[in-house]
């Protein structure tokens, strides 16, 4: 979507919201927010809205308020107050609808509030430090361990010959640990809820190699992953050299 059609899909959220006495919120995310960082040409609209309570379910499961609604090909309840829509030209929107009382349940690093008949400000502010508050008290040992059983899982799962659920631990569960790992120190580049976004523009020392070694087998993304972990990672108690030395012994009996 070009940035005037996306502006103009905006703009019509926003005069929706306005005109319907039921909405008291719109709130923009991600890049709708252009938090320091404006849509392009494959960016989602992803917002929230918050109604009146009762008003929430009937807005929440009718997509005919929504922009060119005649061109949608999806709606699909992701969650119980999400709604994921595809377009005819595959532009997404990924749109949640709360009451009141239901906004606080939520997390968010970049909004912007597009529409307030009250109080939805004071809301997100306090959405938005609470969830900062979370990423920072991350524990960092915590993660590692994580990632380092799902490396032993993914691998022994690859041993068994259960290849696509070993990807799926290795290559996003362990590596989304990793990664939040690695991005500590870059948090204006990296999205806090979202370890594997941006990750090529904060760290492109490391996400070349990664990649490469993400394409093959389990067991060469397992070593590409724990040399990143026995470089970068040494000041993790949890790290040591009799447990990098176990998980590279497992990876070569598990690649025999």
């Amino acid at each position: 979507m070009d940035d005037r059609t996306y502006r103009r899909f905006t703009a019509e959220l926003v005069a929706w919201a306005e005109a319907n006495p039921a909405v008291i919120g719109l709130v923009a995310l991600g890049s709708m927010a252009r938090a320091g960082r404006d849509p392009d040409e494959w960016s989602d609209h992803d917002f929230w809205v918050v109604a009146e309570t009762g008003a929430a379910p009937t807005i929440r499961d009718d997509p005919t308020w929504l922009p060119d609604h005649e061109r949608i090909v999806l709606f699909n309840a992701e969650t119980e107050h999400g709604r994921n829509v595809i377009y005819d030209d595959g532009h997404l929107i990924e749109q949640a609808v709360f009451e009141p009382s239901e906004v606080s349940i939520t997390r968010a690093n970049d909004y912007r509030v597009m529409v307030d008949k009250g109080g939805i400000a004071d809301q997100m502010a306090a959405i938005a430090q609470a969830t900062a508050e979370e990423s920072a008290g991350r524990n960092r040992a915590v993660s590692f361990g994580r990632f380092a059983s799902q490396l032993v899982i993914g691998l022994t799962r690859y041993g068994r010959g259960e290849e696509l659920s070993a990807d799926a631990m290795i290559k996003h569960h362990a590596l989304g640990n990793l990664l939040g790992l690695l991005g500590r120190g870059h948090a204006g580049e990296l999205d806090s809820l979202d370890p594997f976004r941006r990750f090529e523009l904060a760290r492109p020392d490391l996400a070349p190699p990664l990649l490469e070694a993400l394409k093959g087998p389990a067991p060469g993304a397992a070593t590409a992953m724990l040399d990143l972990a026995a470089e970068h990672l040494t000041d993790l108690e949890p790290n040591t050299p009799e447990l990098r030395t176990t998980l590279r012994t497992l990876i070569m009996r598990v690649a025999r």
